[in-house]
Parts: C-alpha cells; sequence; structure tokens
C-alpha cells in the first residue's frame, strides 16, 4: 500500500524516552517487508546522532540517511548563504552548537556574530536571550529552526523554539526571516529531494500545523496521531485536515 513511510519522533514514536504502545514491532514488521521509513524531528535540542542512537536503542535499526531534523536543513542553508566560518549567535544546546558548527562550517560568536539562530535552548539564560535580542534590534538577521511552541512529555508540555522566538519577537517587533523545520519550505524542498517520484507515501505526525502541513505538501496520505501533541478537537479549524486520524503510530501500521 505505502512504499515510504514518514514518521515524526516525539509524541508519534515516543514520548521523552518511552515507546508509545507497541510501536517499535509493528515498525520492525514492516521494515522487513522492504518499506522505506524516515523519521522527521522538528526538536533541535539533541545532535542528530542522538536521535540516531535513540531510535536504535528502542529497537528499530536506522541508517543515518533515514534519521532527519531542521539542524541539517539550516546547516545547508546558512552555510550556502553566509559562507564557511561565518560567525553565528546561538540559542541552543551544546549538541546543537556542536552539530551547526559541524554542518555549517560556522564559527560560534557572542560578539559580532554575522547572524543570530535560535533552536530548542534547554538550557536557555536569561543574559543570552538578552543579547540576542540586542542583536536583532541592531539588524542582525534573525533565523528560528522550527516553529513548535511546545514539545509534548509525559510530564506535561516544555517550551519549545517556538516559545522562545515569541519572547524576541515582544520584546523586538521583529520576526524570524526564516525557520528550517516541519513544515517549512526549505524542509519541504530538502525532504523532496529525498522522495524523489515517489507517490505511495505516508506521513504520520502528532501536530496538525507541522506534520500534517508538510505531508500534504509532499503528496502524502497524512495520518494524525493522538498520542502526542495535539487533540482530535482541534482538527475542525484546521484548514489542511489529515486524511486519517488514528489513535497511534501502532494502530495505523497494525492496518496493513
Amino acid at each position: 500500500m505505502y512504499k515510504t513511510i514518514i514518521c515524526d519522533l516525539d509524541g508519534t514514536i515516543y514520548l521523552d524516552k518511552l515507546p508509545i504502545g507497541n510501536v517499535v514491532l509493528e515498525v520492525n514488521r514492516h521494515l522487513n517487508k522492504g518499506i522505506n521509513f524516515h523519521f522527521l524531528t522538528n526538536n533541535t535540542s539533541r545532535s542528530h546522532q542522538h536521535y540516531i542512537e535513540k531510535i536504535k536503542k528502542l529497537g528499530i535499526e536506522v541508517t543515518s540517511k533515514q534519521v532527519h531534523n531542521p539542524t541539517i536543513v539550516a546547516s545547508s542553508y546558512l552555510l550556502n548563504k553566509f559562507g564557511k566560518g561565518a560567525k553565528a549567535f546561538v540559542l541552543g544546546t551544546k549538541d546543537f552548537k556542536q552539530d551547526l558548527v559541524k554542518y555549517s562550517q560556522a564559527q560560534l560568536n557572542d560578539d559580532s556574530p554575522d547572524y543570530v539562530i535560535v533552536a530548542f535552548d534547554t538550557d536557555l539564560q536569561y543574559e543570552r536571550l538578552r543579547k540576542a535580542c540586542s542583536f536583532i534590534s541592531n539588524g542582525i538577521p534573525f533565523y528560528q529552526t522550527h516553529i513548535d511552541n511546545y514539545c509534548p512529555s509525559h510530564d506535561g508540555p516544555m517550551p519549545d523554539c517556538g516559545a522562545i522566538c515569541e519572547m524576541i519577537y515582544f520584546t523586538t517587533d521583529i520576526r524570524p526571516i526564516k525557520n528550517f523545520g516541519k513544515p517549512s519550505q526549505e524542509m519541504i524542498k530538502y525532504f523532496k529531494k529525498i522522495i524523489g517520484n515517489d507517490t505511495e507515501i505516508a506521513f504520520l505526525g502528532d501536530r496538525l500545523n507541522t506534520d500534517i502541513v508538510i505531508g500534504k505538501s509532499l503528496g502524502a496520505h497524512t495520518v494524525f496521531v493522538e498520542s502526542g501533541a495535539d487533540k482530535k478537537e482541534m482538527i475542525i479549524n484546521c484548514e489542511v485536515k489529515p486524511d486519517s486520524i488514528f489513535k497511534s503510530t501502532e494502530d495505523f501500521l497494525k492496518k496493513f
């Protein structure tokens, strides 16, 4: 029925460190049937390698080419836009900074940056937030990795990149030039190169404004799962609606 299945991670495959139901069993069953799986997260608090290892620890064998996040897309864009050795002021974790330097070949700079980029900074410090606002107010280009306002967890929602950028907007009256996560044009272009001419695709996610929107843009059958951030009742107010609704990824995968 589908040649390719693209899955979100947080709230779709797992919550925190725990898989949701028997999703691992179902993913592996379809992998053994030859289905091509990709995992796409908006979470930029951890490194690309971290997500590869996390998925493997759950019991799903993946390669680096099957795991994707906005850091990869942002780094490619920023390298092309600003060149090697560009100076970046970053609101982000140690993992994010290391990946940005690795993939964009940027230099971290807290004094005279070429641009400011904001990620899901779980180590957010007020002084660095204030400094970012100062740079942005004085005309330094401002980017964000993704638009999620919160990240789901077993303890409830956690403030995410979008919420941090809202603080910056309310302080500076300036919005980011671009974001690089789901469902941005940059992420759409990136994923269209990966899927090529494949039209037998399913896209699974727990967020209506990111997962379902990008899935539609990629021509996929979109599946909303109720195991994460958004609730089914929110669909009525969405312009872009999912093709299917399931309690979990496991429930969807059991259908075929």
